[in-house]
């Protein structure tokens, strides 16, 4: 997908996200109890549509398609929650000034629930996919260590995974207590591993900020 031209790449996102809406609002309306959502199969498309159009128009306004998918950061999480809340916000205004009571609390609950998640399910997976991806095509990266499991450390490996040019084989820290542990699902080693990985790493990059 990451080798797509744009326009194509967004509109298979637009319909990813039209099938991701109709799959959640399936899914609420199989969770709300017939009691509380009375349903017709006219006002279930309706409804299907309605909120189709709007999630599109909301995620086209807010700049949605516009980030590159194979960036996918956890700061995404919260814009894609207040953008699916301010859809679900419109859905509930429009089927109560059309339909009284058409769309319970906890059904809209159960839609912004699913709808979130599914963005963010979907993207991750994509941007997994792009990685790897990157990493097939690139099968004699060189391979390295990082010195230094901080915060300095997790960024330079998330730049380093994200660009596919390395192969991040672990990281090194004179802290004791990280040995053994991972960070960003690589292994944590004493700095006199070095001697024994001597052979099989290329390069070694220093993380430590101070």
């Amino acid at each position: 997908i990451h080798r797509l031209p744009s326009k194509i790449r967004r509109l298979i996102l637009v319909f990813i996200d039209l099938i991701t809406i109709s799959i959640s609002i399936l899914f609420s309306t199989l969770l709300t109890t017939p009691e509380q959502l009375v349903i017709t199969s006219i006002n279930f498309k309706a409804l299907i549509f309605l909120s189709s159009f709007l999630g599109v128009s909301i995620y086209i306004l807010s700049g949605q398609y516009k980030s590159l998918t194979g960036y996918f950061r956890e700061q995404l999480i919260y814009k894609f929650a207040l953008r699916n809340l301010c859809i679900t916000i419109l859905i509930n205004f429009l089927t109560k000034s059309t339909i009284s009571d058409f769309a319970p609390m906890n059904f809209l609950i159960f839609f912004w629930m699913f709808t979130t998640n599914l963005n963010i399910w979907i993207r991750l997976t994509i941007r997994d996919f792009i990685l790897n991806t990157n990493k097939i095509y690139k099968t004699d990266s060189p391979k390295v260590l990082i010195y230094g499991a901080g915060m300095a450390g997790a960024q330079l490996a998330s730049s380093i995974d994200i660009s596919g040019i390395y192969e991040i084989k672990g990281f090194i820290d004179d802290n004791p207590s990280l040995w053994g542990r991972n960070l960003i699902s690589k292994k944590i080693f004493p700095p006199k591993i070095l001697d024994k990985l001597r052979n099989e790493i290329d390069q070694i990059f220093i993380a430590i900020p101070s």
